[in-house]
């Protein structure tokens, strides 16, 4: 892990949707008809994983449910402009797994967000060496530019987690 002198500048929030709202997009993910596209290695190229596109910048929303689904976070957000919106799902292992670290987008000042969709003992970290814990429904923001990372879960079936990329 790369460490760094400096604090990263990020904000935490917890209970960050409304009970009703963050259960609507969790049972949405859950659910047998949610599409999650395989991708037989992660940035860390040591364990695959299962993601789901909601948004990019060039195509906008996937589908009109993608921006249905994602609505109430894009209504607390309140983005100027969407890069990118995708859910990692990344499976339990047998033990805590880092990715490495990397940036979302090279060369665009933005802003990421990662809603968190179950607790469980995996984390996102951060070149400064410090980390934010898997709880449903907390939300971490902080630079695109920020090194980040997530690391799977040993204590529950997966680890779930919501990536938004935009312009404030």
């Amino acid at each position: 892990m790369t460490t760094c002198s400096q604090t990263i500048e990020k904000e935490v929030i917890d209970n960050f949707l409304p009970d009703n709202d963050f259960n609507f997009i969790r049972k949405t993910l859950s659910d047998v008809s949610f599409y999650w596209g395989f991708i037989p290695k992660s940035i860390s190229g040591e364990k695959p994983q299962l993601v789901h596109l909601f948004c990019d910048a060039i195509g906008g929303f996937t589908t009109p449910q993608a921006q249905r689904i994602i609505s109430p976070v894009i209504q607390k957000l309140r983005p100027s402009a969407l890069l990118k919106i995708k859910a990692n799902l990344q499976w339990q292992q047998d033990t805590i797994i880092e990715d490495p670290l990397h940036v979302d987008f090279t060369g665009v000042q933005a802003t990421t967000s990662i809603l968190y969709m179950n607790t469980c003992n995996g984390y996102t970290h951060f070149e400064d060496g410090s980390k934010v814990h898997s709880v449903a429904n907390r939300i971490v923001t902080f630079p695109t530019q920020t090194l980040h990372a997530g690391a799977n879960c040993t204590d529950d079936i997966a680890r779930v987690v919501i990536n938004f990329n935009y312009h404030k």
